[in-house]
């Protein structure tokens, strides 16, 4: 991807997120079908530029189901991502040689970006139950349009 996908793609998540500053919670439950459409908005996060927190908490809302739920059920549907992620890792270390340095590493690595999720998270949850989710389309547009600059 260029930068031109990338700043578009930041510019349409920016666009996800202003619009869920009018929608009203309807306190729907995490049902088959609505866990399915906010995993489609994780799995469209495999574009460059579209976050993946803020494409799974906007198509939750946009489903109807409360900001705290949908906040830490978009934590939860990361874990096995990010688990997923160091697995594959630690099998390819383990077919080419493991290094254990290269090993504590990555597990480091993954502790330190499930702990800093983890107060993200619980911060993002304060700004979603105040209703501000909107306030970051603005760094997504802001982005996107220097990355459409910067061609």
């Amino acid at each position: 991807m260029n930068s031109t996908s990338v700043g578009i793609m930041l510019i349409v998540t920016g666009v996800l997120l202003f619009l869920t500053h009018w929608l009203s919670s309807e306190n729907k439950s995490l049902g088959w079908g609505n866990t399915f459409g906010v995993g489609l908005a994780q799995a469209m996060a495999i574009l460059p530029g579209i976050s993946r927190s803020g494409s799974t908490i906007s198509a939750g809302l946009y489903l109807g189901i409360p900001r705290s739920r949908v906040a830490d059920f978009s934590f939860l549907m990361v874990i096995p991502v990010i688990a997923g992620a160091m697995l594959l890792k630690i099998v390819e270390m383990a077919e080419t040689g493991i290094d254990i340095t290269a090993l504590w590493i990555l597990i480091v690595g993954f502790l330190s970006a499930f702990v800093s999720g983890y107060y993200a998270l619980k911060y993002l949850i304060k700004v979603l139950q105040k209703g501000g989710l909107h306030w970051f389309a603005l760094y997504c547009w802001a982005l996107g349009l220097v990355a459409l600059v910067a061609i």
